[in-house]
């Protein structure tokens, strides 16, 4: 969705299209822009020569049930479900099922311990305040969040806080560079006086995002360090 708003729909598919297999890690309906920008998306990728496999938390049918009035779209979601042929996978979690909970910190070390004995591979540590981090997302394009796959083997966050209400936008940027901290295999670490579980207030926890929120906690959970301050 991002490489979309950035680039703009025929441009993004048209760069998509040199692939024979587009694989789309995580593919949800949140609200109605998305909606309308991932069902034209596919349908103009089927025009192409290339193959797409989707992974997702609903069904084809169901995109964006619950989340906006769904009988404005029912007719393009269900021409979006016709494209797809639809392979269901039971099962618990898996970072969940195969990996512990977040790893607290015993050793009574800092943030600021850690992140000095920290010895880095190939890249570099970065050190920041959860509220710099927070404000220094909203300065950057989402799409060159993966710039950190490329920088850093660890990111270590000091003063993790719960979002506001009004926070919405950069609850968003947060969840997607955890995002990309996971699947770069960055190390992070976290200094807090909340438990993780309450950074995001009910409402949100409860609403359209649910999805996208509950698989950030479970990521830190897998990823994390945490540190009580």
């Amino acid at each position: 969705m991002y490489l979309i708003a950035y680039f703009n729909l025929l441009p993004t598919v048209e760069k998509l299209s040199k692939f024979d297999l587009v694989l789309l890690d995580e593919f949800e309906l949140d609200d109605p822009g998305d909606a309308m920008m991932g069902i034209n998306f596919v349908r103009e990728l089927n025009k192409t020569n290339s193959i797409i496999i989707t992974t997702s938390n609903t069904t084809p049918a169901n995109l964006g049930g619950r989340k906006f009035d769904i009988l404005v779209f029912k007719e393009r979601i269900g021409k979006l479900a016709d494209c797809f042929n639809l392979f269901i996978i039971d099962g618990e979690d898996y970072r969940v099922s195969k990996h512990p909970r977040i790893e607290y910190n015993a050793s009574h070390k800092t943030l600021r311990d850690l992140y000095n004995e920290y010895k880095v591979k190939k890249r570099k540590k970065l050190y920041v305040k959860f509220d710099e981090l927070i404000s220094r997302l909203s300065d950057v394009h989402p799409v060159r969040y993966m710039s950190f796959n490329n920088t850093v083997d660890a990111i270590f966050i000091e003063n993790l806080r719960k979002f506001t209400d009004d926070e919405l936008l950069d609850v968003l940027r947060f969840i997607y560079l955890t995002e990309v901290i996971y699947y770069g295999s960055i190390d992070i670490f976290i200094s807090t006086n909340i438990d993780l579980w309450d950074i995001f207030s009910d409402d949100l926890k409860n609403g359209k995002f649910k999805i996208k929120i509950m698989r950030c906690l479970s990521r830190i959970s897998e990823k994390g360090v945490l540190v009580r301050t």
